[in-house]
């Protein structure tokens, strides 16, 4: 995965002074006021938003945080009861650093948190956060205001940061901007959230035995137990919540397994091992994706996003050494970055080869979707909002991207573009959903950030 890279001036400071918030205490830092003996009237959308921003932005600079003064509170957040909104946009997310803002930030639209007990069985966890007052209290009153809010349209990230950062815990890692461009992509979803990964089975002391031929079998037994644990348990909070998406960033080869086994236990097993431990992990993707929930009272296959592996050769159907990648099942949706080449894709997609970079070309057989995310590099991008966005905190979005041009954050465009098109195609299936955002399985690249293909809080 990519090194993050932060920027040190995320956003300009802003502040409107129009007066009409308060700001005695957190719970009010999201109501107006009214004179006395006057009915309520609700302003229009865009001075709820400058009210709300003003009174984050006097919270913020008026915190003594993070120094001397700077209080600090366990915070236990309270999983939010699923919406009939939600349905049909339930999302599954499994990635790091995500607890921490769907705590806070989206409480309101996260269903579950979950941890993962040494037997590979996934289940709800109370979440405890070490956090400051302040910089909870300004999470917590950007997540109450009245309808969704994108990261965009409140711009205190900056300042936030500068302020806070030292004071909230474990808000930075791979998952950072992932769970902020979902929650501003799809509106109405909400989501159950991990960051406990699927690999987290190769982490087990017990896999170093998988090396000695004496203990390799009983070894292997166990890793195979942890997956279908993991897999049953993970089936259960599908049905549970009615997920209608999982979203993996996440994939691994034959050769990444080796690597695992290795900085654990200093030597690396046969390649029939890896082949078994690879083939336990495909049986849990392929068991996930199997799955279907219900939908207005209807059966819905559920459909995986997953983050396709870049290879240092043409990769083909049935690959060994790629085989979660390179082994086709139905349900899942393999989505690859394609960096921006200088010429704009058209609005509807192109399997045109011209669109298509020559590292991307080499993993097109083991892939089903090119998504552009705007950038090659943190000087090679377009202009915003086309390029997939730092919006970490969900309180703002950078001037520049912080993330290379890889399949990572391409998967949650890829996904958020598909949820478009259930909204746009109601009356479709999943089987012509996907057939139509793959365009009949001729692998595409699409650009559905060049062409704002969603739909925005301000929109709705």
């Amino acid at each position: 995965m990519a090194d993050r890279m932060i920027s040190v001036a995320l956003l300009p400071l802003v502040a409107l002074a129009v007066g009409c918030i308060e700001r005695d205490h957190a719970t009010n830092l999201s109501r107006a006021t009214c004179p006395p003996g006057q009915p309520p009237v609700v302003p229009p959308r865009d001075e709820q938003i400058a009210c709300l921003r003003d009174a984050l932005l006097a919270k913020i600079d008026g915190s003594p945080c993070p120094g001397n003064g700077c209080e600090l509170v366990t915070f236990h957040p309270v999983p939010a009861l699923p919406s009939a909104t939600s349905d049909g946009a339930r999302i599954l997310l499994i990635d790091e650093a995500i607890v921490t803002v769907a705590a806070t930030r989206f409480q309101s639209r996260t269903l579950d948190y979950l941890a993962r007990d040494a037997d590979g069985t996934y289940r709800t966890s109370d979440v405890a956060l070490a956090i400051a007052r302040d910089a909870l209290d300004v999470l917590q009153a950007a997540d109450r205001f009245g309808s969704p809010l994108a990261s965009e349209e409140i711009d205190v990230a900056g300042p936030f940061a500068q302020k806070f950062s030292d004071v909230i815990p474990n808000w930075t890692g791979h998952g950072m901007d992932i769970l902020p461009f979902l929650e501003d992509r799809i509106p109405r979803a909400q989501f159950v959230v991990s960051e406990v990964l699927l690999d987290e089975a190769l982490r087990d002391p017990q896999i170093c035995r998988v090396n000695s031929a004496t203990t390799r079998e009983v070894a292997l037994q166990t890793l195979e137990a942890q997956l279908d644990r993991t897999a049953q348990s993970l089936a259960g909070v599908i049905q549970q919540y009615a997920i209608n998406y999982v979203h993996l960033s996440w994939g691994t080869t034959r050769a990444q397994i080796g690597q695992f086994v290795q900085s654990r236990c200093g030597a690396t097993p046969p390649n029939s091992v890896l082949d078994r431990i690879h083939t336990a992990y495909l049986g849990l993707l392929r068991g996930l994706a199997g799955l279907s929930t219900p939908v207005a009272g209807q059966p819905r296959p559920v459909v995986m996003f997953q983050a396709g592996t870049g290879a240092d050769h043409d990769l083909h159907v049935g690959d060994i050494d790629f085989l979660t990648d390179c082994t086709p099942f139905p349900g899942r949706l393999r989505v690859f970055a394609g960096a921006y080449t200088g010429t704009d894709i058209p609005a509807g997609g192109s399997s045109d080869p011209r669109y298509v970079t020559a590292f991307a070309r080499r993993t097109l057989a083991c892939n089903d979707l090119l998504v552009n995310v705007g950038y090659t590099g943190l000087f090679d991008f377009r202009p915003a909002p086309a390029y997939f966005p730092v919006s970490s905190l969900g309180l703002g979005v950078a001037t520049r991207p912080g993330w290379p041009a890889v399949s990572s954050f391409a998967n949650p465009v890829g996904l958020a573009y598909f949820a478009y098109l259930v909204d746009q195609h109601p009356n479709e299936t999943v089987p012509q959903l996907i057939d139509r955002i793959t365009n009949r399985g001729a692998k595409p690249t699409v650009d559905p950030l060049l062409y704002g293909m969603f739909p925005r809080p301000s929109q709705l």
